[in-house]
C-alpha cells in the first residue's frame, strides 16, 4: 500500500478552475447589470421622453412659410389714396393633390403638371406662359407651395375655371393681394412700382422654431418696392412678415396638417401690416400736371408750395402704367418699356438733366445785382454779341433791342446780348457762387430713390469770353432738373428763400387712426437786398403780363398775376441736326407766392410757344379757372 501525495501539478489545476469560475460569475454580473442598465435607459427615452423625442421626429418634416404683411398705402395732402392693395385671384396646381393620385417621380409629376396647363389653357381659351425652367425652378425651391400657373385672372377666366372645377382637383384658386394705383400713368414716376421678391432668399434653409422672427425656409407672396416712394420706403411701407408651417414628405411634396391644430396654432406668427404714407402730392393738382406734359415726346412739370417745400404734383411723360407691374409684369412687356427709345421709365422731373438755357438769366442777374450791380444797367444789342475772331452769339431778336434795356426788361424780352453782357461784368465767379446757393449743380435731398444734380462746370474751366457768354444764357455745360427749376422760382417768388423739397409729410403706424406729421425743413434765406428781390420779381412780372413778354401766352386771368421765365436751348443730335428744349418756370400768386412750377418739353419750337401754352393750363387748373385753351 502506497500513500499518495499532493503534487505542484495537482495544487496549480485546482487553483486555475476556483480563479476561472470566479472570472465567470463576475462577467455574468457585468453582463447583467449592463443589461439592466440598457433596459432602464430604453425605458427612459421610450416612456420619460417619448414625448420630448416625438416633438423633434415632428419637426423634421416641418417647414417655415413666411407670408408678408399687408403692404402700406400711399395717400394724398387730403386722404385721397395713390397707392393700395386689392384681392387679385390666381390659378394654381396643388402638387400634393398630384402625389396623392399616384404619379411616381419627379419626370412623371412634370409631364402631369404640363397635362393639366394644357386642359386649362383649353378649358379657359387663353395662354398660361409657364415654362419648364419656371417648373423646375418651383420644384427645386418651393416644391410643397402651390405652382402658380395664372395671375390675376379675369372674370371670364374665374368664371370658365368654377364652371369646370370638378374636371381639375388638383387646381384651386388662391387669393393674392397685390398694388394697385388709382392714378395710373399719372403719378406713376412719383410712386414707382413693385415687383416680386428676390429668389435667392428662397434658398435660405434653417428649421428652428425658436421664435417668431426666426429665418423660414419658404417665402410667399413677397412685394418690393423697385422705384419712386415705393423703394425709397420700401422697408416701412411692408411691415414684418409672420409665419406658419407645413409638413413634408421625403420628396418635398406638402402633407395635411388640418388635424394638427395644435402644432399650427403654436408656430403661428400673424403679419404685422405696413405703415402707411401721407405725400404733399395733391391728387387734383398731379391730374392737371400730367395732362399739361401729355401728348409729347418727352416732357415734366414740377408744382411745390415755395413756402414749405411740399411737392404738389411730379409728372413725367411718357410714362409707364404701374399696375402692369403690381400683379407680376410679362416679359415682351417689359421688353417693350425698357427698349422704348423715349424711355417711359425715366423720371424725367427729378432725374433728366436739361440745359436751362435762359431761365438761368434769373440766377445771373441775381449775381449781378447782389454783387452791386445797379437794376439801370444798360448795353446796347444790335442782334448779336460778338465773341472775337468772327464769332457772335445771336439773340432771338435778330434785329436788336437796341440802347433801351434796363435788367427788368432785359429779363421780359430775355435778350442774349444783355445778359451775355452782364455776364462778362458780373464774372462766372459769383454767378456760380449764386447758382449753388440756390440749389443748382447738386441734390436737393428729395426723399425719392432717384434724383439728378445738374451740373455747374467749375471756374477754372470757363475762362474765355465764349465759355463765360454761353453760361450767361444757360447753355454750355450748364444742366438743371425741371424740380431744380421749380425751387429756384419759389426762391425768387418768396425773395429769396430756397426751400428743400419733399414728398413724404406723414406716417401712420398700423393700428393708428392718425398720421405722424413730419416738419418741413427749415428755409435757407440768401439775404438778398430788396433791390434784387424787387427787380427780380418785377422782371418776371413783366414776362407774362407785359404786352411783349416772351411768356404773355401763359397768362388766363386778369385776377391772377403770376411772375415767370420762358427759355429755349438747342442741343445736337448728330449729323448737324438740332433740337431744342422748350422752358417755362412761374411763380404765383404775384404777392404771395403758393404755387412755383416748372415745365420742360424736349422737342419743342421754343419756350414761350410750347411750354407757355402748357404752363397756362396747368395753372389756371390750379386756380379754378374753366374754358381756358392753349
Amino acid at each position: 500500500m502506497f500513500l499518495q501525495r499532493d503534487t505542484p501539478w495537482s495544487m496549480k489545476r485546482s487553483d486555475t478552475y476556483e480563479f476561472s469560475v470566479m472570472r465567470i460569475y463576475a462577467l455574468l454580473a457585468c453582463m447583467i447589470l449592463a443589461v439592466c442598465c440598457l433596459v432602464v435607459y430604453l425605458a427612459y427615452l421610450q416612456i420619460w421622453c417619448r414625448t420630448k423625442y416625438a416633438d423633434q421626429e415632428g419637426d423634421q418634416s416641418l417647414r417655415r412659410v413666411w407670408t408678408p404683411g399687408r403692404r402700406g398705402s400711399i395717400y394724398d395732402k387730403n386722404g385721397v389714396c395713390l397707392a393700395g392693395n386689392r384681392a387679385s385671384y390666381c390659378i394654381a396646381i396643388a402638387l400634393d393633390r398630384i402625389k396623392q393620385t399616384g404619379q411616381p417621380g419627379k419626370r412623371a409629376l412634370t409631364n402631369r403638371i404640363h397635362q393639366i396647363i394644357g386642359d386649362l389653357q383649353v378649358t379657359l381659351n387663353t395662354n398660361m406662359a409657364v415654362s419648364n425652367a419656371d417648373i423646375e425652378n418651383h420644384l427645386r425651391r418651393r416644391s410643397p407651395l402651390p405652382l402658380v400657373i395664372m395671375r390675376d385672372a379675369d372674370e371670364t377666366s374665374h368664371a370658365l375655371f368654377a364652371e369646370n372645377k370638378t374636371r381639375f382637383p388638383e387646381v384651386e384658386l388662391i387669393e393674392d393681394p397685390v398694388r394697385y394705383y388709382p392714378e395710373g400713368k399719372a403719378a406713376a414716376h412719383v410712386l414707382g412700382y413693385v415687383g416680386r421678391g428676390s429668389p435667392e432668399k428662397e434658398s435660405i434653409q434653417e428649421n428652428t422654431f425658436e421664435g417668431p422672427r426666426e429665418k423660414p425656409d419658404y417665402y410667399m407672396n413677397e412685394i418690393e418696392g423697385r422705384q419712386g416712394i415705393e423703394k425709397a420706403w420700401d422697408k416701412v411701407l411692408k411691415g414684418d412678415p409672420g409665419g406658419h408651417v407645413i409638413r413634408v414628405d421625403v420628396a418635398g411634396i406638402r402633407r395635411d396638417l388640418t388635424n394638427d391644430t395644435a402644432l399650427l396654432e403654436k408656430y403661428r406668427d400673424e403679419p404685422i401690416p405696413g405703415t402707411d404714407l401721407k405725400l404733399s402730392i395733391d391728387a387734383r393738382i398731379q391730374r392737371l400736371a400730367a395732362q399739361a406734359v401729355d401728348g409729347t415726346n418727352g416732357a415734366a412739370a414740377v408744382v411745390l408750395d415755395p413756402r414749405t417745400g411740399d411737392i404738389l404734383a411730379m409728372a413725367s411723360f411718357p410714362a409707364f402704367d404701374p399696375n402692369k407691374f403690381a400683379a407680376g409684369i410679362s416679359r415682351a412687356d417689359w421688353k417693350d418699356i425698357v427698349s422704348d427709345p423715349d424711355k417711359p421709365i425715366l423720371n424725367r422731373a427729378a432725374a433728366g438733366s436739361y440745359a436751362p438755357g435762359s431761365l438761368f438769366k434769373i440766377v445771373v442777374a441775381a449775381a449781378a445785382l447782389e454783387k452791386g450791380i445797379p437794376p439801370s444797367t444798360t448795353f446796347n444789342c444790335p442782334g448779336y454779341f460778338s465773341l472775337g475772331g468772327g464769332w457772335t452769339l445771336k439773340c432771338w431778336k435778330t434785329t436788336g433791342h437796341g440802347n433801351g434795356l434796363d435788367m427788368e426788361t432785359g429779363i421780359e424780352q430775355s435778350c442774349n446780348v444783355y445778359f451775355c453782357s452782364l455776364g462778362q461784368k458780373c464774372g462766372y465767379y459769383s454767378i456760380r457762387e449764386m447758382a449753388t446757393k440756390l440749389g443748382l449743380g447738386r441734390k436737393v435731398g428729395l426723399d425719392m430713390d432717384v434724383e439728378g444734380e445738374g451740373r455747374l462746370p467749375a471756374v477754372r474751366s470757363v475762362r474765355r469770353l465764349g465759355d463765360i457768354a454761353n453760361a450767361s444764357v444757360g447753355q454750355g455745360a450748364i444742366e438743371a432738373t425741371p424740380l431744380q427749376m421749380a425751387v429756384l422760382a419759389g426762391a425768387v417768388g418768396t425773395g429769396g428763400h430756397v426751400c428743400r423739397p419733399r414728398l413724404v409729410t406723414g406716417q401712420r403706424p398700423p393700428g393708428e387712426e392718425e398720421f405722424i406729421e413730419i416738419p418741413p425743413q427749415p428755409l435757407a434765406d440768401l439775404g438778398w437786398s430788396e433791390t434784387t428781390i424787387t427787380t427780380l420779381k418785377r422782371g418776371m412780372r413783366r414776362v407774362i403780363h407785359a404786352d411783349a413778354g416772351t411768356g404773355r401766352i401763359a397768362k388766363f386771368s386778369n385776377d391772377v398775376f403770376m411772375g415767370g421765365k420762358t427759355g429755349t436751348a438747342e442741343f445736337s443730335l448728330g449729323n448737324n441736326k438740332k433740337k431744342k428744349w422748350g422752358w417755362m418756370m412761374v411763380f404765383a400768386p404775384y404777392d404771395n407766392p403758393r404755387y412755383a412750377a416748372a415745365i420742360v418739353v424736349e422737342d419743342a419750337i421754343g419756350g414761350g410757344k410750347t411750354a407757355g401754352p402748357r404752363m397756362k393750363l396747368l395753372m389756371a387748373g390750379i386756380f379754378g379757372e374753366k374754358d381756358v385753351t392753349q
